[in-house]
């Protein structure tokens, strides 16, 4: 899976993405994100996770990744798509197990509708509120008569989706919920408010050499120099940078959208 070194832009959002592989050295593994246009305007948004590590994980991987894309753009919604690739895996791969979860974005109306099979939950960043986007799912491949549902959620300008694999937030020995509260906290760090900025003070004088120079009197109505210009943050970079994986002998994948444009 290849790293977004830039934000990109799709309808209606910018997205950054980032992958670390267990196996390094091949730079292969079992995680994987998607972020494409469609052609009905919408965008498809999704992140999953194949058990298991290296090449066989990397194969598993490839199939349900173009099998999600080719189902999206033939207009099925999310549910649908993880309930054909929930089928697909237990016909023709009973040996595979896997997570994903999958949304679809309309700019239009800014509507996400989104589905998840065993995944971790996606984080909303709304201002500086940080909240968990809950929908029940069970995981791709172990019964073929599971059925999965849609939540829908209207998006704001400048709010922040955080999709993602569990090498994230997964500690041996760890709680998963543990973790999450944990990635929560690192989000609404990031988006925070900026510290002020300072001067640095100039260091002090030594005082003999200090009773040799002339005292410094500002003249009688003297405009005071301009404060330095805070420059506002990019939320979309600074919460990708706050993302430090928790194991780092599992797979990892972080995809971040941000909504632009104005309120419809």
């Amino acid at each position: 899976m290849p790293a977004s070194d830039e934000p990109r832009v799709l309808p209606g959002m910018r997205v950054a993405a980032g992958y670390q592989p267990a196996v390094a050295e091949a730079y292969l593994g079992g995680d994987w994100y998607q972020a494409i246009p469609l052609d009905d305007g919408e965008v498809l948004l999704a992140v999953g996770d194949v058990a298991g590590h290296g090449l066989p994980a990397a194969s598993a991987m490839a199939k349900l990744r173009h099998a999600i894309t080719g189902l999206a753009f033939a207009g099925h919604d999310p549910s649908e798509i993880l309930g054909v690739l929930n089928r697909m895996l237990c016909r023709l791969r009973p040996d595979v197990l896997a997570t994903a979860l999958v949304a679809r974005y309309r700019p239009a109306d800014r509507t996400l509708r989104w589905t998840h099979a065993g995944h971790p939950p996606m984080l909303l960043a709304r201002g500086t509120r940080v909240e968990r986007l809950l929908h029940p799912g069970v995981l791709l491949g172990v019964s073929e008569d599971a059925a999965y549902t849609c939540g829908s959620v209207r998006l704001h300008p400048d709010d922040l989706l955080v999709m993602f694999t569990d090498g994230l937030i997964e500690k041996r020995g760890g709680d998963l919920y543990e973790g999450l509260d944990m990635l929560s906290r690192a989000v609404a760090g990031a988006i925070g408010p900026a510290p002020a900025a300072s001067s640095p003070l100039p260091p002090a004088l030594p005082s003999a050499v200090a009773a040799l120079l002339p005292p410094v009197v500002p003249a009688l109505g003297a405009t005071p120099p301009p404060a330095t210009p805070r420059v506002p943050r990019d939320r979309l970079t600074a919460v990708m940078d706050a993302m430090v994986p928790s194991n780092e002998a599992d797979d990892t994948c972080v995809l971040i959208a941000q909504v632009t444009g104005d309120p419809a």
